[in-house]
């Protein structure tokens, strides 16, 4: 969805197009459930009702939380006090949530969004891994590939050659909706850096490296921080494994080179 911004806050498309109307005269009056459903950003929250609607005119009601600035006037402190609340609310519910992530991960469970390629979700339990069976014979001929001393960027032609789908289109293939954002948009084919991920991703061997990126549910249109590998969560053995440890260990010997 395409994001836009008012005085460097990003903003929905829809919200912006009522600002525009705000602009237009076509809406002078705006009214939400309460506060928190118009803005968690108390900064956010007081420059469009203390700014931007006094500006043009418009009015501002927030029915639960009893604001009228026709009432009230502009922005006083009760409301701000409230959109305070209401951002450390969103701070501390993120903070749990990432929490609660770290615990599932150290007890082994799949938390992202899309399994790697090999894999699938377990249809008894959307946490748990199972082998994708029709693509375990491209993971094994990776690997026995490699370590018969063939290049990565060969072991990539000959699965070109093969006519064997990249993980990426496979993955669209199977109507999941996913994007390979490290793709170049021209290439649907198997590249260095593909084999290279799989080479070096643990979950080959039954393993899972979780709790790399820190995707803030507070500010979820900010980018995505790394953390550093050492605060990387390592459960062991979740799975049923494609590769065994000793195989895997010789085309990668450590998880934090792990780039997948």
């Amino acid at each position: 969805m395409k994001l836009d911004c008012w005085n460097g806050f990003v903003a929905r498309p829809q919200f912006m197009e009522m600002i525009k109307d705000i602009k237009a005269g076509i809406i002078d009056c705006v009214i939400v459930k309460d506060l928190s459903r118009f803005a968690r950003n108390y900064l956010q929250a007081g420059d469009y009702i203390q700014n931007v609607f006094q500006e043009y005119q418009t009015r501002f009601i927030a029915l639960f939380d009893n604001v009228d600035t026709q009432r009230d006037g502009a922005y006083d402190t009760e409301t701000v006090f409230k959109n305070v609340m209401n951002e450390d609310y969103s701070r501390r519910l993120s903070k749990n949530l990432i929490a609660t992530f770290k615990i599932r991960g150290e007890k082994g469970h799949f938390l992202g969004a899309f399994p790697s390629y090999g894999y699938k979700r377990d249809p008894e339990n959307k946490n748990h891994l199972i082998v994708d069976e029709e693509v375990r014979p491209v993971i094994e001929f990776i690997f026995e590939q490699f370590l018969d001393g063939v290049g990565k960027n060969t072991i990539a032609k000959n699965l070109n050659d093969k006519q064997i789908v990249c993980p990426s289109v496979y993955k669209q293939q199977q109507g999941l909706n996913y994007k390979n954002y490290k793709k170049l948009e021209s290439t649907n084919s198997w590249t260095y850096s593909t084999v290279q991920r799989i080479l070096k991703n643990p979950v080959y061997c039954g393993d899972l490296v979780q709790h790399k990126t820190n995707h803030s549910k507070f500010k979820p249109k900010r980018m995505p921080t790394q953390y550093n590998p050492e605060d990387w969560i390592l459960a062991e053995d979740c799975h049923e494994a494609i590769i065994d440890k000793k195989t895997f260990n010789k085309g990668c010997s450590c998880y934090s080179c792990n780039t997948s």
